[in-house]
Order: structure tokens, then C-alpha cells, then sequence
């Protein structure tokens, strides 16, 4: 998993699209080609919150990385249009309803930056 976060966080930082295999909850492996944006952690799981490569509304998908089976990454890179909802209000609207109890703050020290400000970004900004 630690080999799939990090190629995830090189294409989030690159704006580089990327083909995913995926195992949904019913165990079916599916293919999906997206934009990826940020990482987050909750409930003990860590989730890509991405955005799929065709779609024009941008709807935030969210996918466990433990689920990701395989990453491909593409030549194609892209941009977030600015009219776009900021990633913290995406974070908040989704993560809120994740939590049993009341939200509590807490940081993840990792000794590359990169890391740090991808997996924490969403949790430092609530």
C-alpha cells in the first residue's frame, strides 16, 4: 500500500491522470481513468478522493487505497477549473458524516513534506 500512496501523491503533485484497478465493496474489480486530487484518512482507512477523467461536473469520487490493485499512469496531465467547490468543503461535506463521535485533531508526522501535506491537508483544515 505504501508503494500505491506514493505514486498517488507523485500524480496528485503532477496533475498526471492515472487508470486504476479497483475492488468495489462486491468484490468486482472494475478499471476507472482519473484526475486525483487529494488523500485523506479516516476510519482507519486512507481514501483517494478523485475526480473521473470524462466527467465535465467534477464529482468527487472517493476510493480506499487498499482497494486499488493496480495504478497506470498516463502522459496525460490536467487542470482544475477555478469555478470548482474548494477541496476543504469537498472534505468537510464527505468526512462529516464518516465520524461516530465528535471530530478530534491529529497530525501525522511523516519525514517527507510531501506526504505530510497530502494526508493531512483535509483533517488540519476542519
Amino acid at each position: 500500500m505504501i508503494d500505491n500512496l506514493w505514486k498517488l501523491i507523485q500524480a496528485i503533485e503532477n496533475k498526471q491522470i492515472l487508470t486504476i484497478t479497483y475492488y468495489k465493496m462486491s468484490r468486482d474489480a472494475v478499471k476507472r481513468r482519473i484526475k486525483p486530487v487529494s488523500i485523506m484518512f479516516s476510519e482507519y482507512y486512507f481514501y483517494l478522493i478523485a475526480y473521473m477523467a470524462n466527467d465535465e461536473e467534477y464529482k468527487s469520487k472517493y476510493f480506499r487505497i487498499d482497494r486499488i490493485e493496480t495504478i497506470i499512469e498516463n502522459r496525460d496531465l490536467f487542470t482544475l477549473e477555478k469555478n470548482m467547490i474548494s477541496m476543504k468543503e469537498t472534505c468537510v461535506k464527505k468526512t462529516s458524516l464518516c465520524f461516530l463521535g465528535k471530530p478530534s485533531r491529529f497530525v501525522l508526522n511523516f519525514q517527507d513534506c510531501l506526504y505530510r501535506r497530502y494526508l493531512t491537508d483535509c483533517l488540519l483544515q476542519r
